[in-house]
């Protein structure tokens, strides 16, 4: 099911209320050149998985940083299949460290929230306005 514009506000209002912060920082808040990560669902992620993400995303990203230079980032939830990680690098360079940083918070997410983020042979793709997903030896169906 899509969540309105106006249901993603209200949860990301509760979200900043419940962590105690007055801004949360989205994917649609960073600058167009951001550097971005995008990890993957086949499943859509409960409120509870998107409320937890959303969550420890703001923790890791208000300590992360390369090289002792905290970064400008984000981490945001789209379309409750998404787990998206955005960096300005005009602020600071994402180092080699930084970046291990970030896969293990998404190796985190996956072990304690149940999830498949990284899994390599799904595809997901719109069919007419739904997300829906197949294992990558179903694209070549779509090439034909």
């Amino acid at each position: 099911m899509m969540r309105s514009s106006r249901d993603e506000r209200l949860i990301d209002m509760h979200l900043c209320n419940m962590i105690g912060v007055t801004a949360y920082r989205s994917i649609q808040t960073m600058a167009p050149h951001a550097r971005v990560w995008v990890y993957k669902s086949a499943k859509p992620f409960t409120a509870e998985q998107r409320t937890a993400i959303l969550a420890r995303g703001h923790t890791f990203t208000k300590s992360w940083a390369a090289h002792g230079a905290a970064l400008d980032a984000c981490v945001d939830v789209l379309h409750d299949h998404f787990v998206v990680i955005a960096v300005d690098e005009q602020q600071a360079m994402a180092s080699g460290c930084s970046i291990d940083k970030s896969v293990q918070l998404v190796q985190t997410l996956e072990r304690e929230l149940g999830l498949q983020l990284t899994d390599r042979m799904v595809v997901l793709y719109d069919k007419d306005g739904v997300i829906a997903t197949c294992r990558t030896l179903g694209v070549r169906h779509f090439a034909q």
